[in-house]
């Protein structure tokens, strides 16, 4: 082992221990020594500096990985990340030049539209804020340290009103798409944005959160304000540091930006693109097909162009659950201890199944609602004020009357509204499932007949007779239809069946490769086409139109071109001006030595 890599082998104990207690590498000194600057930018009138504090916040932040991943050097470290930091600065004195057509009287946020300078003031504030909440937070444990819980004195001791106290509130479905920012539109009065220490301390919170604020912890706010502004200036920082920072962070966006304003790739470049996927497809599932292409179509339908012969006919689904109650569960597996014939547990399982109560969510619930208030309960209460039970063959016929003669995109904004108003299936609101509905995802992906499934066997037969049209047992299909009230096949499908978690009502929600759809799918190739859509959106959203692949191509190929453009752009920019940073060399030689000593280097 060489002798760099010794040292960073010593060198990854020592800064990572000080990143995970949250202690500075590097001793921070008084303001006049924080301001000492390491490197000086100057171009065409314009000038900038790299400092000893700004390069310490980006040295104790980055240094760990320049070493443990790289195998940097504590010099090679320090010598990347001030050229890195210096680099920018010319960089965004070059763009001022670039966009004030060498005004240099004009600052930055004189360069900016009111949007973009909106936006800044957005980004400033959130990153004070977060520094004002945990200053908040901190001055209120330090004064109720001492303290005890409440007296158990205050629950309800109301049976009833306690078990529907512990009910949980469904997810919440996301709110519409919003539209892309117009950078160069302008802003409502009630959409501007307020600049943190000109707010009013009401604002600081929700609604919610400033009526429920007892008048002790409003009365902490000034302490907390002052005691952000002291930590602010003990770390010789303000308020508009930050906002100058994303001042410029936004113009670096807006340069950005222009490179592809008025690029539209022609169609030679889009079917290059599809052609290239194509390509891609198959090395990947030259091995491991099923593995690889199964894993391509939960991971990057956008990216899957090629499906193989041998692979078709996988199909997702929304689950919609209604659960077996803790009581219904044990009377099943009580009465499968007791009768060991198979069929007549699934008689008493599916009887069973038509006693299921449901609670339906409130679509319009709000989180932020105070009790009493219009859609401050998240289910929908009865004439006696409790949660309403619905019976779920009642339920169930009201979902199959409103998907009757539905289109598909209309049918598969009605299943959404339903998992996210009875649904008792968490798998479909896990947040780290890629395809889980919360993330605009398609639901659960079943695999063929002849392909392995992970889910029980009812759940699968169901699925691939929706999907396919098709039947993994020893019964007919049209034997399927009946047993679990089918309608229709492959995209927009749905039927139900019972397992023993409940009854599951299932519904085709989206086709990888849909042979039914012959103007989109080229068959001899198996290959999807360009209009293939490959994410429907959602129904009603103006902001959230389907998806083709066309559209995915034309859109990757214009941040591609948008990013490479400007990256070839800065690189020549800094390349070409290297002559406008100068480095303080013996402020750094002695900074140096410093830096190596305190590491023990």
């Amino acid at each position: 082992m060489n002798i760099k890599k010794i040292l960073a082998v010593l060198l990854v104990a020592v800064i990572a221990i000080s990143v995970l207690v949250g202690c500075d590498v590097i001793t921070k000194n008084e303001e006049r020594d924080y301001n000492q600057e390491l490197a000086v930018i100057r171009y065409k009138g314009l000038t900038a500096s790299v400092t000893k504090g700004e390069f310490n916040e980006s040295f104790n932040s980055l240094a760990y990985y320049y070493v443990y991943y790289y195998g940097y050097t504590v010099e090679e470290t320090a010598e990347l990340i001030l050229d890195s930091l210096a680099e920018r600065e010319l960089l965004i004195l070059y763009v001022r030049d670039k966009i004030s057509g060498g005004d240099v009287s004009k600052n930055v946020v004189d360069l900016l539209t009111e949007v973009e300078v909106n936006e800044a003031v957005k980004s400033a504030n959130e990153t004070v804020s977060s520094w004002y909440k945990s200053i908040y937070d901190e001055l209120w444990s330090e004064i109720h340290a001492d303290d005890e819980d409440e007296d158990a004195d205050d629950e309800d001791t109301d049976e009833d009103t306690e078990e529907e106290e512990e009910i949980s509130p469904r997810p919440v479905r996301p709110d519409m798409a919003e539209a892309e920012i117009d950078y160069d539109g302008t802003i409502e009065d009630k959409d501007r944005e307020v600049k943190f220490f000109d707010k009013e301390y009401k604002d600081l919170y929700t609604e919610k959160e400033w009526e429920e604020m007892t008048d002790e912890q409003k009365d902490l706010i000034p302490k907390a304000i002052a005691e952000l502004k002291k930590q602010l200036a003990d770390n010789y920082k303000s308020y508009d540091y930050y906002l100058e920072s994303a001042y410029e962070t936004q113009l670096l966006a807006k340069y950005k930006r222009s490179f592809g304003k008025d690029y539209n790739p022609d169609i030679a470049a889009v079917n290059s693109k599809y052609s290239k996927y194509i390509t891609l497809n198959k090395e990947a599932f030259a091995t491991n097909t099923e593995s690889a292409y199964k894993s391509a179509i939960t991971s990057s339908l956008d990216k899957t162009v090629y499906h193989p012969a041998g692979e078709q006919g996988y199909g997702y689904v929304y689950n919609v659950l209604f659960k077996f109650s803790d009581e219904q569960t044990a009377k099943i597996n009580q009465f499968k201890k007791d009768q060991p014939d198979e069929a007549l547990v699934q008689q008493f399982r599916d009887a069973l199944a038509q006693e299921i109560m449901v609670r339906k969510s409130n679509l319009d619930y709000d989180a932020d609602a105070k009790e009493g208030e219009e859609n401050s309960n998240a289910y929908v209460l009865g004439a006696d004020g409790k949660i309403a039970e619905f019976k779920v063959t009642d339920v169930i016929a009201e979902l199959y009357a409103e998907l009757a003669g539905k289109s598909f995109e209309e049918a598969r904004e009605i299943a959404t509204r339903y998992v996210y108003m009875v649904n008792d299936d968490t798998g479909m609101y896990d947040s780290n499932n890629n395809n889980a509905i919360t993330n605009g995802g398609n639901g659960y992906l079943i695999p063929p007949d002849g392909k392995t499934s992970s889910f029980v066997s009812e759940f699968t037969t169901l699925g691939r007779a929706l999907i396919n049209g098709t039947s993994d047992t020893d019964e007919e299909y049209s034997a399927l239809v009946s047993k679990y009230h089918i309608n229709g096949m492959g995209l927009g499908a749905y039927g139900y069946c019972v397992t023993d978690y409940g009854i599951h009502f299932m519904f085709v929600s989206y086709l990888p490769y849909n042979t039914a759809d012959t103007e989109n799918i080229d068959a001899a190739n198996n290959c999807i086409g360009l209009d293939y859509i490959i994410d429907y959106g959602r129904f009603g959203d103006e902001n959230d139109q389907p998806l083709t692949l066309r559209e995915a191509i034309v859109e990757e190929l214009k941040n591609t071109y948008s990013a490479n453009e400007y990256q070839i752009e800065a690189q020549n920019a800094i390349n070409n001006n290297k002559d406008a940073i100068s480095k303080n060399d013996k402020l750094w030689k002695k900074f140096m030595q410093e830096l190596k000593k305190s590491l023990g280097v």
